[in-house]
Order: C-alpha cells, then structure tokens, then sequence
C-alpha cells in the first residue's frame, strides 16, 4: 500500500512579515519555523513513526529547508525537489507585496464563490491550483507506488489533497486550518480509493509558542489566506493541544485568506497570508 505523509513547512519569514510568499519572494523559515521542523526530526528520529523510501520538497524555499532540518531523520534520503507541490501561486504582481499593499491596490477579493474567478491578479485561479495539486499527486502515487512518500509542502497542498481524496467541493462549505510541521497521512487503497490516516498531527509542537508575535491588525477577515503558508500558520488566537489538534479562538492561518507565505488555502475562506 502507498503511504503519502504531508508535511506542511514550518513558519516562514513571510508568514512573520505578513507579506504575500510566492515562490519568488520565499526567504525560508523563521526561527520558530526552524525549531518546530527540528522537533519533527527529534519525534522521527527513531524510525518508528515514518521509515520513508522517498523525500520530495516543494520549490519554495521554506518547503526546501524544512526538508533540510527533517532528513536527517529519514536516512538523509536524497530531496526531490518538484514544483508541482508548490503552494497556490500568487503571479508576478502580487508575490512579495504585503497584506495590506495587496488590499490597497485589489480590495476584497471573493475567495469562495467560483473556483475559477481571478483571486490574484496576474496569477494562479484556484482551479488551476487543484489541477495541478492533483495531477502531481496522481503521478508521484504511479511513480512511487507501494512507497512511503514524505512531501514537504504547504497548507494549501494539504488543504487540496484532502479535498479531493474525500471527494469534497474545492472550495468554500468547511475549513482546514492546517499548522506548520504537521503530518498529514493518507494511504492510496485502490485506484481512486483514499484511507484518511491523520490529518493536522503536530504532537510534536507541544510548549512551543503557536506563531511569531506579529501585527494581525490588516489581516484580511475574507481576503486570500496567501499561504495558508500564509499558509496556514496557527492562528494568533489558537492553543495547541499534545493531541495534534488545535483550538483555535480566532481565525487561523491562511486558509484561506492570503496567507502569508501567500497560500491562500485551498479553498475555505481566507485573509491575505503570505
């Protein structure tokens, strides 16, 4: 059977800025970034949890280096970089640009409505974005079948993943909150049959603070989460569990706002997060 564990990346820099984090513009990892994917290597270290036979990485630099801090764990196996697994791209014009430079300049954007509707001006329809996620998904599970796939990616791939393994809409009618380093596994049954393992599992991050201190003051109520990745940090007003689960008071990390890291998740409703 073919195990696909998602890992979402840890904080980025962009998240921290509130700046929208296409692959262009992506820094890397925060310093809290940089520890939680360290408490994710410690918890694997032992080879118990995941015994990966393969290790992919989005093309944004966050993804790369969380990849980075986690091999260790996995046999230091070889990261296989694939852009397919990178986060909803905002375009040109709006990658790098802050929340609210972004709402300056477009306003309010419908994130919810239609799927193929123009959220970032110059960039990737949400559409699009599923098209992709699930085309590159459908490859790597032929190409590596029977495997154990480790992925180091985004909110919104997690976000898209889990909507088309369970047959949901790609937009809007619930929310994923996705937190950085949290595993997501998802075992391919049968052509077309999906096995949900876990969803959001971040054990790991017990006593560590949720996020960086930031202004959350021009975060969109409705606008892209850019990433989820802006992208889905933890939402300033969530409280995590030892459980894997998260409480969250407030609205969360981008999904699907923009987020930060600018990943918009896939589909629920959002803020601008980089």
């Amino acid at each position: 059977m073919t195990r696909l564990i998602l890992v979402r990346h840890g904080e980025s820099n962009t998240t921290v800025q509130r700046r929208i984090g296409g692959f262009r513009t992506c820094t890397g990892l925060s310093p809290l970034g940089r520890l939680q994917a360290g408490r994710l290597r410690d918890r694997w270290a032992d080879g118990t949890d995941v015994c990966a036979d393969v290790l992919i990485s989005s093309q944004f630099a966050r993804a790369r280096e969380t990849a980075e801090i986690i091999a260790p764990a996995l046999r230091n196996l070889p990261i296989e970089v694939i852009d397919g697994f990178g986060e909803h791209d905002p375009g040109v014009d709006c990658d790098g640009i802050t929340f609210d430079e972004f709402v300056e300049r477009y306003g309010d954007r419908d994130w919810e409505s239609d799927p193929y509707s123009i959220g970032f001006p110059g960039g990737e329809t949400l559409a699009a974005f599923h098209l992709r996620v699930g085309e590159v998904i459908s490859k790597t599970m032929d190409r590596y079948d029977g495997k154990t796939i480790v992925v180091s990616c985004h909110g919104g791939v997690v976000d898209a993943a889990l909507r088309q393994a369970l047959h949901g809409p790609h937009i809007g009618a619930f929310d994923i909150w996705t937190l950085n380093t949290s595993i997501t596994e998802l075992q391919l049954v049968r052509p077309g049959r999906w096995k949900l393992i876990r969803y959001n599992d971040h054990a790991h991050l017990c006593g560590l603070e949720s996020e960086t201190a930031r202004d959350t003051s021009t975060e969109m109520v409705n606008g892209p989460v850019a990433e989820q990745d802006s992208e889905h940090g933890a939402d300033p007003g969530s409280e995590q569990d030892s459980n894997g689960t998260a409480k969250q008071d407030s609205e969360q990390d981008s999904e699907r706002g923009a987020d930060p890291d600018s990943e918009p998740a896939a589909g629920a409703g959002r803020r601008v997060n980089p």
